[in-house]
């Protein structure tokens, strides 16, 4: 009996082929989740649902540590702006917190770059 028709050998081939399969699968998921698209040689710009998430994120770290008040975990985004600041795109996502009694901090701003790095955060927007 020729080694390919063994059943062993055929059980192997298919598990190999789906695993092959499974995990091609899983990276094509995720470059079409992000939808990202080159941008020069630096990395890939980031779409506004990304921006939203890592802003997400962003302000979830800053309750953890502290920086900000337990009561932004509920806040709401009201805001993700594309905007252009030292002649770089980035994004600012705006989050309002009812809760705070200062009017002027009831709306918090986080700056991501184009790629999606934090480049800073305030209650002026600026």
């Amino acid at each position: 009996m020729n080694r390919l028709h063994k059943p062993g050998w055929c059980f192997f081939f298919s598990i190999c082929v789906f695993f092959f399969a499974f995990s091609v699968g899983i990276a094509d998921e995720q470059k079409s989740e992000a939808k990202k698209k080159p941008d020069d040689d630096f990395g890939y710009v980031i779409r506004k649902a990304t921006a939203k998430k890592m802003a997400r994120d962003v302000l979830h770290k800053l309750i953890i540590s502290g920086s900000l008040d337990k009561s932004w975990n509920d806040a709401k985004i009201t805001e993700t702006l594309k905007k252009v600041f030292a002649k770089e795109e980035e994004w600012r996502v705006a989050f309002h917190n009812p809760v705070i009694e200062k009017k002027e901090e009831q709306t918090y701003y986080i700056f991501l770059s184009r790629f999606g790095e934090m480049m800073g955060a305030n209650y002026t927007g600026q």
